[in-house]
């Protein structure tokens, strides 16, 4: 039998690869960005951000644009297989179960079935891209916003409106807009509680609530595809919905946070992106839609935005409708006693601020699509002073040995004080079950 050399083989490249020319048509239309257009994506901060801090040219390929679509098509298979198991005949048992896997983890389950164990198997296994020094670095950094988190999430909470899909779904779980205050601190209490430094691991209580609001998003995938008035065809609180968590939660919070004077640094930004990476693979979200950096922030960004955000009659109901609850909520949400005259006044400069931030940041018709209808250019005064305010004392604290760490746990201590009086006030489900 004759045996080929090395010498004898020709370069695969010459075989099965022939070389593509940059100006070749089906190349072009691979790799190269095409024009798409988007009243959000083409507003004049999201372009200059894009170029400043992205990659550039920030618009997906054509091919990109077509692959993204299979997102809308998919769920999450190991949640979803769970919860299929506990309707045909778990129950209460396999719910206990559930509880023990939480606290003790899956070896600790007797007679644990399969759909338990893949699911705890795989969340129980921590990436080899988790970094903890990261970790700590991003929880910290996040958390040192402190009780500005209340403003920084209603606008980051209001933008998941512009997405029709998403707002179909609220609509549908009911009691959103009458109890808007009391979900909107559930949900908050959920972002403290995953992000809080070293809470993530395996048993310890961002983790559980991380997985709580996992399986939460299965019932209610599992639910609501099944009601009458929810087409076929569509997957509810699909993988293109679960991109709010990396892009709203921590892009859109992180620069929220910087228009009101709080500056991170690369290294910070980083630590958040990681942060929210990992929280992302323990709720569910797919590898191929989570974000690294700010080069992933803005590409998916751009990619996600033209396919989930179509600012038409309908978004602009639903949205200004969900939008205005949770600011008509803030009040309540806060304990702004709007029978005073102060207790108006740091509401209307709270509402004034947040309106032109968010004007500023996504351009008038997104803005108009949630109801932030008023631009009090004056309110520019009070924001540029917080602002101003909080960047002083993030500098001189971060200038003093030590001061670092004492300025991050006191904002974190004033955060979670905040949070604790709005949950006791507001009598807030802590279990996260009906969050997210």
């Amino acid at each position: 039998m004759a045996h080929a050399t090395l010498s004898s083989v020709p370069p695969s490249s010459a075989v099965d690869h022939p070389p593509v020319s940059v100006v070749d048509g089906a190349a072009e239309s691979y790799l190269v960005d095409q024009t798409g257009h988007h009243p959000l994506v083409d507003h004049w901060v999201i372009r200059l951000a894009g170029k400043l801090l992205g990659s550039g040219d920030i618009r997906p390929t054509d091919a990109q644009r077509e692959s993204f679509k299979q997102w809308k098509q998919a769920g999450d298979p190991l949640a979803d297989a769970l919860v299929a198991r506990i309707k045909n005949g778990g129950g209460a048992d396999l719910r206990q179960k559930f509880d023990l896997a939480l606290r003790e983890g899956i070896d600790a389950v007797p007679d644990a079935p399969q759909e338990l164990v893949d699911l705890f198997r795989e969340t129980e296994t921590v990436p080899f891209w988790v970094d903890p020094a990261k970790l700590e670095r991003g929880s910290r950094a996040y958390l040192s916003m402190g009780p500005d988190a209340a403003r920084m999430f209603v606008m980051a909470m209001s933008g998941s409106y512009l997405a029709q899909d998403a707002n179909d779904v609220v609509l549908r779980t009911g009691e959103f807009v009458e109890k808007a205050a009391k979900r909107s601190v559930e949900t908050l209490g959920w972002t403290h509680d995953v992000t809080a430094p070293g809470s993530l691991y395996p048993g310890r209580s961002g983790y559980q609530a991380a997985l709580r609001v996992r399986m939460t998003h299965a019932f209610m995938r599992s639910g609501i595809a099944n009601r009458k008035d929810w087409p076929e065809s569509q997957v509810p609180i699909n993988q293109s919905t679960y991109i709010a968590t990396p892009i709203l939660f921590s892009f859109a919070a992180m620069w929220l946070g910087t228009a009101m004077g709080h500056f991170m640094t690369r290294k910070d930004r980083e630590a958040i992106f990681h942060l929210w990476r990992y929280i992302s693979y323990l709720v569910g979200v797919n590898a191929n839609l989570t974000i690294t950096d700010e080069h992933d922030a803005f590409r998916l960004t751009a990619i996600a935005i033209p396919q989930e955000v179509t600012i038409d009659d309908q978004t602009i109901h639903d949205g200004r409708m969900l939008s205005k609850a949770l600011m008509d909520a803030y009040a309540e949400t806060c304990g702004y006693d709007v029978r005073t005259v102060v207790g108006r006044i740091r509401l209307r400069l709270d509402m004034d601020m947040m309106s032109l931030i968010m004007n500023v940041g996504i351009g008038r018709a997104g803005a108009h699509a949630l109801a932030y209808d008023r631009r009090n250019w004056l309110a520019a005064v009070p924001l540029v002073g917080s602002a101003a305010w909080n960047a002083t004392q993030r500098a001189v604290a971060y200038s003093l040995p030590g001061g670092r760490r004492r300025f991050e746990d006191a904002r974190f201590k004033q955060a979670r004080d905040m949070l604790t009086h709005f949950q006791e006030r507001l009598d807030a489900d802590r279990t996260y079950n009906r969050a997210g």
